[in-house]
């Protein structure tokens, strides 16, 4: 069976993603670009019940704009999902 043919949700390990501030910083994976554009084709199927987010860990970092654009980063990851849904 494939993933298309129930309801199947979308997870987003912030683990995976270049230089983000989680619980295992990298220097190698997806850019938040791809991570965006990734959530927002998923989400356009019909079966996507819902998104998953996790690991992400701004408090590891010191600097308060970074902290911000983590907040920034997953609002847009959340907006990508809702407006995808809404276009079916």
């Amino acid at each position: 069976m494939f993933i298309s043919e129930k309801p199947y949700g979308i997870e987003i390990d912030l683990d995976s993603i270049q230089g983000f501030p989680s619980s295992a910083i990298t220097p190698s994976g997806f850019t938040p670009e791809q991570a965006r554009r990734f959530t927002s084709y998923m989400a356009q199927n019909k079966n996507t019940s819902y998104l998953h987010i996790c690991e992400g860990a701004p408090a590891i970092s010191s600097d308060e704009l970074t902290r911000t654009q983590v907040g920034e980063f997953l609002s847009f990851l959340i907006s990508d999902f809702i407006k995808a849904k809404n276009k079916q």
